[in-house]
């Protein structure tokens, strides 16, 4: 905000012009944020679902840098990689810093791109409004801040939106009620955070300097300030106690008979807030929020970073405050959700545990007979659920599946229909699955009759796979009772998906169910004739299984020496050891086997979970081929306690070195170091480790731990130093050797002697 203090400031009408999109409408008081709720310009339409500012189609489309942008050889190279893989952080931080230097209309085509394909990273969208800023580009920065404050609830973000607020609207003559308005508005919305301290602290200022006349404003200004005040106090802040000597000091100025009992009221809470401030410092301080978001690596730092925040997520759930305002205790932990998603904000599961939480907290408010603040949650969890799949998760089912049921539970089927068919729409998601829960849901709301509008409208989806024809008929039958209509859509099925071997094993499974024999292995035949032969190790174990709970030994036999000359010509070398495994097959029942132990190992007959499967490449074959049954007697290394190596030239603070490189601490010392004092405190005194290890390792110990014990009782009797007490001259004894220059004994000895002489 240097920049802006040097700035000359525009005409009224100009500042009145750049200051209109920011009006802030009324919005009636929420329980939670809502940072989808964005407040448009008047001139814009509302964002749409299906359209998105941050939908995936658009984040592709403005990434492409298939025209070059930068002008240097080091920023055509970062362009290069930026090609492969948009999400390289390195190859960004080249061209913002490239952009930096760039006029504004130039940088801000690469600026636009950075905060399209890191849409909740506040240092990047901070970077692009303070570039805007120092072009004077007042209308482009008030655009900016429109689109990214609601959704990005970073902390100096919206520092700089409170600071570009009092910079540049001074020469308007409402300048102090926008300005009012522009620190309530930021502290509503991130003043939950550990270091909004300044916002809080500028505020109160700012109203104890305002002028007033009269005595009603003077008490509106009283008012006011002590309203703030309390807010802040029973926020875990950064310096909160500061804020409480000042508040302290606040009432004591404006009545000194009635602060002891605001003071004595606000105490509980403030040693609350402190304490809460300070176990998040200790615990959490090495939460990362600064680090733009990217999709899921799964890389050790990610994952560490998640199980942090999941930490710090539950212990807000805790209740730290230990605060009886349920509605506060969920903003708190809402805005940890917010905190985290503005990282991760591409992880289903985060977006998944907050809705949970914040349904929870919905029917716990209308248990207690509170039903407005019930409702307002409600249609808060709708509203999370709309945010995800529509800004950041377009192909996640899972969101979409709990969307669904979370509005079939409130009755609201008209909007469940408007789910599927948002998903259905998408051509990114594959329909299948889609059809199936969307069928499910017409039987339990409409009846099987809605469930086959659904399948029928399946059927004619090319996109759909065979799995809708499983499920459909599967559902005939165990809903409305109907073997024939189901055995009816099997056979549909199977003159379209005839060679997909799980597709025939489903329908095997329900003609074994009935107990239809003939039709059974009329369709064991006509698969094992269709479906490609490395696909078919499945089918001949299961044709193998029921031929030995059916047939006679016999076609048993010949199932047994089919399924081998098929199998042995795909894998000839696995099913050398076929032999000694058959017999085990035909003879076990469920985990009972007709061989001890030892013997199974010995001709390395895997079993899992009483079965024994195997799959290479689509084909299962049971006994001696089972895949997992070799990789068991491979031993590999335990790489559990081997350290990441990293080559670097200037090793920082808080790294192992090493020759060329360095190794980061592991956890326990990393969790240890946390916890402990910065280096600062330590003044000595220091000891020489080494030095220490070399000494010890030179002492000769006696091997006796009795001599070894006399010896230092010996060494505490005849070498025990002199004791430090000092004698008085006058009972020296010959033994007794003085220092040479001792100033003590000297006043002493001319004392003596100037007392004697004036006797």
């Amino acid at each position: 905000m240097a920049t802006m203090s040097t700035t000359p400031p525009q005409s009224q009408q100009q500042q009145q012009e750049a200051v209109q999109p920011m009006q802030v409408e009324q919005v009636p008081p929420a329980v939670l944020l809502q940072p989808q709720a964005v407040v448009q310009p008047p001139t814009q339409p509302p964002v749409q679902q299906g359209n998105s500012f941050f939908s995936k189609k658009l984040i592709k489309d403005t990434t492409d840098l298939s025209q070059p942008w930068s002008t240097t050889t080091e920023g055509q190279r970062a362009e290069g990689k930026l090609k492969s893989n948009p999400y390289d952080i390195d190859a960004w931080g080249i061209l913002i810093r490239e952009a930096q230097g760039q006029h504004s209309s130039r940088a801000r085509i690469l600026f636009e791109k950075l905060v399209i394909q890191f849409p909740t990273c506040g240092r990047f969208w901070k970077t692009y409004i303070e570039h805007e800023m120092g072009h004077r580009n007042y209308d482009k920065v008030e655009k900016l801040f429109q689109r990214c404050l609601k959704r990005v609830l970073h902390i100096d973000l919206w520092k700089c939106y409170v600071n570009y607020v009092r910079d540049v609207k001074r020469e308007l003559s409402n300048y102090r009620e926008k300005l009012t308005k522009a620190y309530e508005f930021a502290l509503d919305n991130v003043g939950l955070d550990m270091n909004s301290t300044s916002i809080w602290q500028d505020f109160i200022h700012f109203l104890k300097t305002s002028d007033c006349t009269g005595n009603f404003a003077e008490a509106q200004k009283t008012n006011q300030l002590r309203k703030t005040y309390q807010r802040a106090i029973a926020t875990a802040l950064q310096g909160v106690e500061n804020i409480w000597k000042s508040y302290s000091d606040f009432e004591t100025s404006c009545n000194q008979s009635l602060a002891k009992k605001f003071v004595e009221d606000k105490t509980r809470v403030q040693m609350a807030a402190r304490r809460t401030a300070k176990a998040f410092e200790t615990e959490y301080r090495s939460l990362n929020k600064n680090s733009p978001p990217v999709p899921p690596t799964g890389n050790p730092k990610e994952l560490q970073q998640i199980e942090m925040w999941k930490s710090y997520i539950n212990w807000e759930k805790s209740n730290v405050l230990q605060t009886d305002d349920m509605v506060t205790l969920t903003k708190r932990v809402m805005f940890a959700y917010e905190q985290c998603l503005l990282v991760f904000p591409y992880h289903t599961h985060i977006w998944y545990e907050a809705a949970q939480y914040l349904e929870f907290r919905s029917k716990f408010m209308a248990e207690r007979g509170e039903p407005i603040q019930s409702n307002q949650m409600a249609e808060e969890v709708s509203q999370w659920y709309e945010r995800a799949i529509s800004q950041f998760l377009p192909d996640s089912l899972l969101l979409y599946f709990a969307y669904a049921d979370y509005e079939e539970g409130r009755m609201k089927y008209e909007k469940v229909h408007k789910i599927y068919e948002k998903g259905l729409e998408s051509e990114d998601l594959d329909p299948t699955l889609i059809y199936i829960q969307y069928m499910k849901f017409a039987r339990r709301v409409e009846g099987i009759q809605g469930a086959r509008v659904v399948f029928q409208r399946a059927r004619k989806d090319l996109k759909s796979k065979h799995h809708v024809y499983i499920a459909a008929a599967l559902m005939e039958y165990y809903s409305s009772k109907q073997t024939i209509t189901a055995q009816k859509i099997f056979e549909l099925g199977l003159k379209k998906y005839g060679s997909e071997a799980t597709y025939v094993l489903a329908y095997i499974d329900f003609l074994t169910h009935l107990n239809d024999e003939n039709n059974a292995r009329v369709l064991f035949e006509k698969a094992l004739s269709q479906v490609p032969p490395e696909q078919t190790g499945e089918i001949w174990d299961k044709f193998y299984e029921f031929e030995n709970n059916i047939g006679d030994l016999t076609s048993l036999l010949k199932v047994e020496k089919r399924r081998y000359e098929t199998l042995e010509e795909i894998l000839p070398e696995r099913m050398k050891e076929r032999e000694a495994t058959a017999v085990i097959d035909r003879y076990k029942y469920i985990d009972l086997y007709p061989c001890q132990e030892n013997e199974l190992k010995v001709v390395k007959y895997k079993s899992r979970g009483g079965q024994t499967e195997t799959s290479t490449k689509g084909m299962s074959v049971s006994g001696s081929i089972t895949e997992s049954s070799y990789e068991s007697h491979i031993y590999k290394p335990d790489v559990r306690h081997m350290r990441p190596y990293r080559p670097s030239a200037a090793p920082g603070v808080g790294l192992l070195t090493h020759a060329g490189g360095v190794t980061p601490i592991p956890e326990s010392l990393t969790d240890l170091l946390s916890k402990l004092p910065p280096p600062t405190c330590f003044h000595g005194p220091f000891v020489k480790v080494d030095e220490l290890m070399r000494k010890l390792t030179q002492t000769e110990f006696p091997h006796d731990p009795d001599i070894f014990l006399n010896s230092i009782d010996t060494l505490k009797f005849e070498d025990k130093p002199k004791s430090a007490k000092r004698i008085h001259p006058d009972q020296e004894t010959e033994g007794d050797s003085a220092p040479v220059h001792d100033l003590y004994r000297e006043r002493r000895m001319n004392k003596k002697q100037n007392l004697s002489q004036s006797s």
